[in-house]
């Protein structure tokens, strides 16, 4: 049987597979010998350099890719779980940790002023309750304040008299027929100041925090001090008392001073009253400590962020784990790069020495 000519395209082809058959440190020694003699030592090292990198890359580029994908998968997840956690320890600082309870006893852990929680640390039984801190009773108070609080109650009664007295008074003055026949209308409408005065009181209550309520109540001292030094000088521009006489020109004609002396009057009484309810208030605390239990919404609040901490710790663990993994993967590939390249130098000066 006659032999098949071979044709320079089978030669060409047998050729290419040899090559391609042959394993990676082959092929590599045969670009440091073709490169060896090359005229550019830096053009030669940044070829053989790629090539290191593209033989590295085939033997382990799945597993850097791999790697890579999944660290910005996990650093996305990462940068969500963590702008949540920085709102829920904003939640938490923002919510008031504990609140006032009108209960008879506080569960154990808990102190009787807010903040302390050396009992908590303890590790007690939360199931476990707790007398209340009970009141001390007026006759245990200190002297001071006993005069001063018994001094406070008339004054505070006779500014809430005076107001509704005062407008009693000019609404009956003011000649209205309604007024006149249904007394009992006024008398109800006087109330109203008494009412304004005890409503800014209790203002103070909404406050969360000691050092806000001293400042409400240094605002209503200030304003007390401006209206009843206003009132008094509108008073005396209204009535001379014994140092003057009558006016008899202006008699029964009005400046428009009356009516800024009685607004003047309303507001001092007002203010006044309010003064004396919150220094009453004041005192009065000072022996009546307030109970408190801690809030549920700051139970809430810190139950979700604790589990949320564990999520969150455990993906950082993984995140750290991916970035460390990577770095080793590409670490080695450097390392690989650099001894290809420095064989390579090594290989070229032995050549040029042996030239």
């Amino acid at each position: 049987m006659p032999r098949k000519k071979t044709t320079t395209q089978d030669k060409l082809a047998a050729a290419g597979a040899r090559v391609a058959a042959r394993p990676a440190g082959a092929q590599a020694d045969e670009m440091m010998r073709a490169l060896a003699l090359h005229a550019s030592s830096q053009e030669a090292c940044a070829l053989i350099a790629e090539q290191a990198g593209h033989t590295y890359d085939a033997a382990h580029g799945h597993t850097i890719v791999q790697l890579r994908l999944e660290c910005e998968e996990v650093n996305g997840r990462y940068a969500d779980s963590l702008a949540r956690q920085k709102a829920l320890e904003a939640k938490c600082a923002n919510t008031t940790q504990f609140i006032k309870s009108a209960t008879a006893h506080l569960t154990a852990g808990i102190s009787s002023a807010p903040g302390n929680d050396a009992t908590a640390a303890e590790g007690t039984d939360a199931g476990a309750l707790t007398p209340a801190p009970k009141p001390v009773r007026f006759r245990k108070w200190r002297f001071q304040d006993q005069i001063s609080f018994c001094l406070i109650l008339p004054g505070l009664a006779a500014a809430l008299g005076m107001g509704a007295v005062n407008v009693y008074a000019n609404l009956m003055a003011s000649g209205q027929p309604v007024f006149i026949e249904q007394p009992w209308l006024a008398a109800f409408l006087s109330g109203l100041l008494p009412a304004g005065s005890t409503a800014l009181k209790f203002v103070s209550g909404f406050f969360e925090y000691s050092r806000t309520k001293k400042r409400y109540a240094l605002v209503v001292y200030i304003l007390t001090g401006v209206a009843l030094l206003a009132w008094c000088i509108t008073f005396a521009m209204n009535f001379s008392g014994v140092s003057g006489g009558i006016d008899w020109d202006t008699l029964g004609k009005s400046n428009g001073k009356g009516s800024l002396l009685v607004g003047l009057q309303l507001t001092a009484e007002l203010l006044a009253a309010t003064a004396l309810f919150l220094a009453a208030e004041d005192i009065a605390l000072r022996y009546a400590p307030d109970s408190y239990v801690e809030s549920p919404d700051f139970i809430n609040a810190t139950r979700v962020l604790r589990a949320h901490r564990t999520g969150h710790e455990a993906l950082a663990a993984r995140r750290s784990d991916l970035q460390g993994r990577l770095k080793a993967e590409e670490a080695k590939r450097d390392a690989a790069i650099n001894d290809r390249v420095a064989a390579f130098l090594s290989y070229r000066a032995r050549m040029q020495q042996s030239a």
